[in-house]
This record gives structure tokens, C-alpha cells and sequence, in this order.
């Protein structure tokens, strides 16, 4: 019977990342994927000659953080290419009008942020000023805090610090979405600790980037869409010996006087292992996969409160010719409180708190057939809990707030794919639906966060959101969290 070093359940981003790491230093490892193809939510489908991502992403540090440290050390960074975003323009939206576009934009060398004009002002009550110079004032957020410092903010919500500053109502609509858009968690419970060192990450990432490579933002996404980035990832790995079995669902960790040692597949194959890493989700592992053989009944509660991440809704648009320039914009409601409040009782506001809109094909044409342009909108919705809200409404009110941006978008939309918390139940046996299995609020991050190991022994959770003490932003967070598991199981 084959026997591997590590056995690991999953290729998303954490699974990736820790195997990269352990075939680099000799290991040999197997990695165990449900679907087809590697990546989770990191990944992408073909329609009728559009190439569509399962997510919605922008990658904040791209090459400048995880992604380009693990490509680096597997020898394939070469392989892998980004886009990087110059603006990053926003609109404040009311219910039939659009106020905008606002934001940070690196070619407006004196400001750094997009000129606007007085149209609809006074209907908004807000000052111009509070439009102007937003890098600086996003900077001057973090100008006096250090990494270490954050640690004394894990526990104070992003929502109350923010209500504590004044940097204008231009910057809180951008921070507060960023925020959700980012950490994907409400910003009432939400840590401003943690926030601010990604807040930090990516600023000085972006920094680097802009003055010295691209003379654009760290901001960027793949060429090749969000499949190139497992893909040239599970290209090094096979490159050090690395081994796939895709199509194959692991349906129980073998565990024997409380270590486990192997896997059963559900082709009834059995894979043993000296150690086993899951990077399915820690409720997933522990209270499906481990059968009855956790006893630890404190753990088994600690893992079934675990709070995940906001849910989310995103429309997958083909258009049959192109609408926008923009590769990249925010739209945003003008009553930000009202709206929150409405969101959290699972009601369906008309201008949702805020739409993130990646225009995938601007930024690689080859996502796209000729003429036509590919958007992929995302919004938050029912936070935490499905409660039967009307998915359509919710589709047609995303696309009423784009028409307001982007008139007579409806006449060119050929079709529109939806991707619902239920999408990811089936792809990736998610039990919650949310984007990330642990939600980073104030009593899950820093040192509150879940950890690597479990009470079994040889057997380790990877993911965004595990780890104590790492931080970042959704697939950044679950390599960092696969990297730096297989860096202390090395060092042990």
C-alpha cells in the first residue's frame, strides 16, 4: 500500500500553500480534491467562450505578498502575471441618481485621488472636501500605528473605531466597504486590530509597487483569470514530486488511539499517511470527517459556535459589447447606518450596502469573446443566516443600481449566472454558504484565533481564518495559513 508524508484534503488556497512548502523541503505529499480542478473559489468555468471566476476577486498584494513568496520558492513566479490597478473610482448611489466617480487614482500624481465635480452635492449634504486627497487620508489612518500596535485593537469593532476618527465621509464609505468587501464580516463586530494590519499590508505592498515596478497599486488580478494562480501553484508542486487525485471525495480521516493515518475516499480507497492536513473547513473536518473520534467535548463546541463570514451574492454578466472602461469600481449607498441596520434583519434593501464590480475582461481581454465584456458584481446579503430571502430581488436591485451607473446595461446583458451561498454548499461541501468558513470578528482573530492543531494527534486545519496571529484577506490569508503550518511542522 502507498504511503505518503502528508496527506492533504483540499486544494484550495491553504492546501496549496502548505504543500508547496513541505514538497520544496523533500516531503512527499498527495493532495486529495473534491472537484476537477484545483483552487476553490480561486477558480473559474468556461461559457460560451466567456472564462468566469466562482468568486469575486481582486488580489490585494498580488505578487508582492503570499502569492508571489510561494511561486518564488516553487521556481514558477515567472509563470504567473498581474494586472495592477491604477483607480479605483466609487459612486455614492440614491435611489434614482449616481453621485461620483471618487477615489484613489496614482495618476493624479499631486492628490492621488479622482478629481470630481459639484453635481449632486447638496442633494448628498456632503462637503467636496471630504472627496479629496483620499490616499492621504487613508494613510493618516495608519500613519501612527505598527503591526504590534494593532494587537491592542483585536477587540474593539471596526464600526466603533471609525465612529472615533474624522477623515470625512468620502473615506468612510470607501473603508467601510473595503472593509466588508475584504474581511467579509459586518463592521460591528468586525476587529479594527485586523483590519488595519491588512490595512497596512497592502498599503505598503501598494507603495512598493507603485513607485518602484508598475507605477499602479498592488491591487491587481491574474492573467489567465483566478484559475492561474492554483494552476502555476499545483505546477510547481508536480514540478518537486507533488502528486493530485482530483475527482475524489474523502469521506472519513482514519484515526487510530487518537492519531490519524490515513484517509477513505469515497471510492472506497483507503490512503494512509503520517500526517493529514484538511483543508475542507474545520466544521467540515471535525464534526463530518472525524466520525465520533473527537471525545473532547469542549473542542467539538468550540468548533460548532465557530462564527463563519458574511454570505454573499454575485452575478456572473455577459454583455454583448462593452459598457465601462473601467476595470474595477465600487458603488455604494448613501445611507450606509440605515442600510447596515436592514441587512443585518435579513431584509432586502433596494441600494444594497455596496456592490463590488471586477470587469474581469478589461483587465485580460482574453476572458471575453471580441466585443464582448464580462462583469462580475458582488454584494453582501442575509449576513449569516438564510432566512428564504428572494435571491431574484436581489439580482434585479444589482442591476437597477448598475443601470443608474451604467445606463441601458440591461439591453446588452446576454445572460447573467447567479453565485449564491448554496452554489458553494454544492461545489465545496461548504455547511455554511459563506465566503470564508471562520469570519474574522473580534473574538476570532490574533490570539483568539482557531489553530493549526487539533486534539488528534498529526492532524491540522488550513484555511483563512486559522492560525493564530496571521491576517490578511481571504485567498491571501488561507497561503499564508497552509505556508505557515508547513513551516512549523518542518521546523518540529
Amino acid at each position: 500500500m502507498k504511503k505518503y508524508d502528508y496527506i492533504i484534503i483540499g486544494s484550495g488556497l491553504g492546501g496549496l500553500g502548505a504543500a508547496g512548502i513541505l514538497v520544496k523541503n523533500g516531503k512527499k505529499v498527495l493532495i486529495i480534491e473534491k472537484n476537477n480542478k484545483p483552487g476553490g473559489r480561486c477558480s473559474s468555468y468556461q461559457k460560451d467562450g466567456f472564462t468566469i471566476d466562482y468568486g469575486t476577486h481582486i488580489i490585494t498584494r498580488s505578487e508582492y505578498g503570499p502569492i508571489g513568496e510561494i511561486t518564488s520558492q516553487l521556481g514558477v513566479k515567472n509563470l504567473l502575471k498581474f494586472f495592477h490597478l491604477h483607480r479605483m473610482p466609487s459612486y455614492i448611489l440614491k435611489e434614482n441618481s449616481a453621485f461620483g466617480p471618487f477615489g484613489i487614482d496614482i495618476n493624479q500624481k499631486s492628490t492621488l485621488s479622482i478629481p470630481i465635480n459639484d453635481t449632486n452635492l447638496n442633494e448628498l449634504e456632503i462637503s467636496k472636501d471630504n472627496f479629496q486627497n483620499i490616499f492621504g487620508k487613508m494613510s493618516k489612518l495608519v500613519q501612527n500605528i505598527s503591526i504590534p500596535k494593532t494587537r491592542e485593537l483585536d477587540n474593539v469593532p471596526f464600526q466603533t473605531y471609525m465612529k472615533e476618527l474624522d477623515l470625512g465621509a468620502g473615506v468612510n464609505q470607501i473603508l467601510y466597504f473595503l472593509f466588508m468587501a475584504g474581511l467579509c464580516v459586518m463592521p460591528h463586530e468586525g476587529s479594527a486590530g485586523e483590519f488595519l494590519r491588512t490595512l497596512l499590508y497592502v498599503m505598503s505592498s501598494s507603495i512598493k509597487s507603485v513607485w518602484m515596478d508598475h507605477d499602479g497599486l498592488s491591487f491587481g488580478y491574474p492573467y489567465g483569470s483566478c484559475s492561474a494562480i492554483p494552476d502555476v501553484i499545483c505546477k510547481g508542486i508536480r514540478n518537486f514530486g507533488g502528486e493530485f487525485l482530483f475527482n475524489t471525495t474523502v469521506n472519513e480521516i482514519i484515526i487510530k488511539d487518537n492519531r490519524a493515518v490515513g484517509v477513505k475516499t469515497s471510492k472506497d480507497e483507503i490512503i494512509m499517511g503520517d500526517k493529514i492536513i484538511s483543508n475542507v473547513g474545520p466544521k467540515e473536518t471535525i464534526l463530518q470527517l472525524c466520525k465520533n473520534e473527537i471525545t473532547e467535548k469542549s473542542y467539538k463546541e468550540k468548533i460548532k459556535k465557530l462564527k463563519p463570514s458574511i454570505r454573499s451574492l454575485v452575478l456572473k454578466i455577459a454583455l454583448d459589447s462593452p459598457i465601462t472602461n473601467e476595470p474595477f469600481q465600487f458603488l455604494l449607498t448613501s445611507e450606509m447606518e440605515k442600510t447596515l441596520e436592514m441587512t443585518l434583519k435579513n431584509k432586502v434593501s433596494k441600494i444594497p450596502i455596496g456592490i463590488f464590480i471586477p470587469a474581469t475582461s478589461i483587465m485580460d481581454p482574453s476572458l471575453a469573446p471580441k466585443g464582448k465584456q464580462l462583469l462580475l458584481p458582488g454584494t453582501v446579503y442575509a449576513p449569516y443566516v438564510d432566512t428564504g430571502i428572494n435571491i431574484e430581488k436581489i439580482k434585479n436591485n444589482v442591476l437597477g443600481c448598475l443601470e443608474l451607473v451604467f445606463p441601458h446595461i440591461q439591453k446588452h446583458i446576454k445572460w447573467v449566472d447567479i453565485f449564491s451561498p448554496e452554489t458553494a454548499m454544492k461545489l465545496w461541501n461548504n455547511v455554511d454558504g459563506a465566503i470564508n468558513r471562520i469570519g474574522q470578528t473580534i473574538d476570532q482573530v490574533g490570539k483568539n484565533q482557531l489553530d493549526f492543531f487539533t486534539p488528534i494527534d498529526e492532524l491540522y486545519l488550513v484555511g483563512c481564518g486559522i492560525g493564530k496571529n496571521i491576517s490578511g484577506i481571504g485567498t491571501e490569508f488561507a497561503l499564508s495559513s497552509g505556508m505557515t503550518l508547513a513551516n512549523q511542522l518542518l521546523k518540529k
